[in-house]
């Protein structure tokens, strides 16, 4: 294929500084590898040419498309900014002192970095749990991308940093970085903010340094110039000053800023370089014009750039916008969708694999992998865990296993970490050995004689004999409470978004439990289920199963066929964000979602998640998909292949969502816990877990409440709520 218009243009143009803003599917991997091609078949140097990306796997790409274009480009170097940051390191800290470091220095990975954290702040006789450890980890990353790396830097940093910290608190962190540098640089070992702070460090402080590298480079080229932080812009600014600068990149796929990527970046280059040349690749060769036109339809809202993004291919299919009553029915009608279209032979051949299932939050995934799992649809969770073999869900499993069955050691051991309880290994020897091997009979002897083993062996107790008086997920909920289980998921989190998505797995779980409410044995049902979930006998080879993965995960890949699922409010966008006022990020991995699709697209959601409403996303509103949805309900039968499959009802009276439910839906509580509240439609309560709410219906016996704007669905039975 040959080089466009536009591409060709920027491709070919000599001016010093350019910057290619670069749509989804409009090739601009192709477009630096001819980049690279053609300032060689000019003359240039290969030698002097860097390629800079933020994956290896990009790099590894980006080489072996100019190879193929042309053979000379073989000795350009094309890696991560943290490879070259290496590459700059060995070649000049043999040539000049700086902190110390030797030019054969070791890199430090997570854990090393969290275990000399633990020892420095033991070392300072602070209490240390990860979560500390990572917050004055996070304090030593910001100084050095700050490049703040004397005591005097580091102090006037903090002191701005840190305005309303107590003097004890700024202090303490201080000593910890200067620790920190003496236990880690003095030992010739480096981090990974080092390996691009420490050279951007050098390039601005040493001049003579700068300048031999600067006639080093003749050509930089830097793939994804969106993603890129403070720290990475000044590094390449410097290294590029005086020579070529080719930057590509898209701010309106900038999805990265919860990790310090910063899409102003591109708009920096305008200031730094008066004379910046930009080109704009609009022509798309990855989705048909209609796929397109729902995606140049988010363009139109928010702060996106200004243009449309055009294709030659053909018209395609009309984009499908689907309304679900609950995950579990959009589940079943994805698997079920795909599994029909691949038996009869609707797609003239196609894989599993040309489906991609994409989802705001990992949470998501737990109701779109039973669907695929009852249906026998192959799937593999991309750059992800699988719900039920994420850390905090097998936790809880191994909870309630241990309570259907005290004899289970390994769930024990499982638990007595979860949270820690200060019971080492010696211990639990001691414990099984007095218990004839079993772990719950020896605990009665060593709660005599040990208070933390006395305390958790209560704890236990306390849990266990809840499991006859609360249905199911209610009970879930007190062991999640008793245990303190949710200050222990923060302590194993890296940072508040790890921790915030943890807590939603937590949610979806109990969620999930939900279901079993009203079955007999219940807990020993719900540990049957889950064993089935998890013991996954469909094939997961890469080549022939459906990709299910974040909408962050997605970025950069294309399927022939995507689902983009529960978009709802407070979904997508993330109520997270929407409370950070970063809706416009949100509307920008909306935007990449819909552009992974080469031929056909579905976007759906559902009306309620267990027993809240929810509302379809503003960005649906936005982008008109909620005005000409069909009355039918979806068909049972399977008549054809995607284009018989019609629009669901879209119903925005929170009295009509109620109706949905219906009388045969009604719950049916097993327990007959008595009820002697007397509440009427309009009356204010106060939830524990809710917040102040206004009744806004009551049927049979459950009572739909508005809690500030979200509708949720709450039994008479567990309605812990007072009148206000």
């Amino acid at each position: 294929m040959s080089l466009n218009s536009e591409q060709k243009q920027a491709v070919e143009s000599m001016e010093k500084k350019i910057l290619v803003i670069a749509g989804p599917g409009s090739g601009k991997t192709r477009v630096l590898a001819h980049r690279i091609s053609h300032i060689i078949s000019l003359g240039a140097n290969p030698e002097k040419i860097i390629a800079m990306s933020f994956t290896n796997k990009a790099g590894k790409e980006i080489a072996e498309r100019c190879i193929k274009v042309n053979k000379n480009s073989e000795k350009i170097f094309s890696g991560t900014f943290h490879s070259f940051g290496v590459h700059f390191l060995r070649k000049t800290l043999s040539q000049i002192d700086v902190k110390g470091i030797k030019s054969n220095f070791t890199i430090l990975d997570s854990d090393d970095i969290e275990n000399i954290g633990k020892r420095i702040l033991a070392s300072m006789n602070i209490q240390a749990d990860i979560k500390v450890v990572r917050k004055f980890l996070n304090y030593v990353e910001k100084s050095k991308e700050n490049l703040k790396f004397s005591g005097i830097e580091i102090e006037e940093f903090l002191n701005e940093k840190l305005k309303f910290a107590d003097r004890e608190e700024i202090n303490a962190i201080y000593q910890f970085i200067l620790e920190y540098q003496k236990k880690t640089w003095g030992a010739n070992l480096l981090d990974f903010t080092d390996l691009v702070a420490i050279p951007t460090f050098i390039l601005k402080k040493n001049l003579e340094i700068r300048e031999n590298w600067q006639k080093k480079i003749d050509h930089l080229l830097v793939d994804e110039w969106q993603d890129t932080n403070i720290l990475q812009y000044n590094f390449a600014k410097l290294l590029s000053e005086p020579n070529y600068f080719f930057a590509v990149g898209d701010p309106d796929q900038s999805i990265y800023s919860w990790r310090g990527a910063d899409p102003e970046n591109l708009f920096r280059l305008k200031q730094d370089f008066p004379n910046l040349i930009t080109y704009k690749l609009n022509q798309n060769y990855r989705s048909t014009k209609n796929i397109l036109k729902v995606a140049n339809s988010v363009l139109k809202v928010g702060s996106f750039e200004d243009r449309e993004l055009v294709c030659d291919n053909e018209n395609g299919k009309d984009p499908k916008f689907l309304e679900f009553d609950s995950p579990e029915e959009q589940s079943k009608f994805i698997a079920q969708t795909i599994k029909y279209a691949i038996q009869n032979g609707e797609l003239n051949g196609k894989k599993f694999s040309d489906f991609a299932v994409l989802y705001r939050t990992n949470a998501q995934s737990r109701s779109l992998e039973e669907g695929f799992l009852n249906s026998s649809v192959p799937y593999k969770v991309l750059k992800g865990t699988r719900f039920f073999d994420r850390r905090e869900i097998k936790d809880l499993i191994s909870y309630l296993k241990f309570f259907g069955n005290k004899l289970d050691n390994l769930s024990f051991e499982r638990i007595v970490k979860a949270p820690t309880r200060g019971i080492g290994p010696k211990t639990l020897q001691e414990i099984a050995f007095a218990g004839d091997g079993v772990y719950s009979k020896g605990l009665e002897k060593f709660a005599k004689e040990n208070e933390k083993i006395k305390k958790f062996k209560n704890e236990l107790d306390k849990i266990e004999s809840l499991i006859s008086d609360l249905l199911l997920s209610e009970f879930i909920r007190e062991l999640v409470k008793i245990t303190g289980f949710e200050d222990y998921v923060e302590e194993i989190s890296d940072g508040k978004l790890e921790f915030e998505s943890r807590k939603e797995n937590i949610e979806e779980f109990v969620k999930f439990a939900e279901n079993f409410n009203e079955v007999s044995n219940s807990l020993q049902v719900f540990l049957e289920k889950i064993s089935l979930l998890t013991t996954d006998d469909t094939d997961e080879n890469d080549n022939n199963s459906v990709k299910l993965m974040s909408l962050h995960a997605s970025k950069g890949l294309e399927f022939k066929y995507v689902f983009l699922v529960g978009v709802n409010e407070g979904i997508l966008p993330h109520e997270r964000s929407i409370n950070e006022g970063n809706v416009d990020e949100e509307r920008r991995l909306f935007f990449v979602g819909i552009t992974r699709a080469k031929e056909e697209l579905f976007i759906t959601w559902v009306r309620r998640s267990s027993f809240s409403f929810l509302q379809p996303s503003r960005f649906l509103t936005e982008i008109g998909a909620l005005e000409n949805l069909s009355e039918n309900i979806l068909e049972e039968t399977r008549g054809g292949y995607f284009d018989k499959f019609r629009g669901l009802k879209n119903s925005n009276s929170d009295q009509d969502r109620m109706s949905l439910i219906g009388e045969n839906n009604e719950m049916k509580n097993s327990k007959n816990i008595s009820f002697d509240k007397d509440f009427s439609i309009n009356d204010w309560i106060e939830h524990p877990q809710f917040g102040k709410g206004q009744i806004t219906d009551i049927s049979g016996n459950k009572f739909a409440i508005n809690f500030s704007g979200k509708i949720k669905i709450l039994a008479k039975e567990f309605l812990k709520v007072k009148k206000i």
